[in-house]
């Protein structure tokens, strides 16, 4: 599933829906995985369990 913006740079990958409800997916930004970026930097963590 792929949720464009208008000048399609920046797109949603959803990947599953956990039992919890939340939908786990990856953020790209001109190509770039913005999750990625954010572990690399330290601002988030992997969650294993999920």
């Amino acid at each position: 599933m792929f949720y464009f913006t208008q000048n399609d740079t920046t797109y949603l990958l959803a990947t599953e829906e956990l039992k919890s409800g939340y939908t786990v997916g990856q953020v790209f930004v001109d190509n770039r995985s913005v999750n990625f970026l954010l572990v690399e930097s330290g601002n988030t963590v992997v969650d294993r369990e999920s």
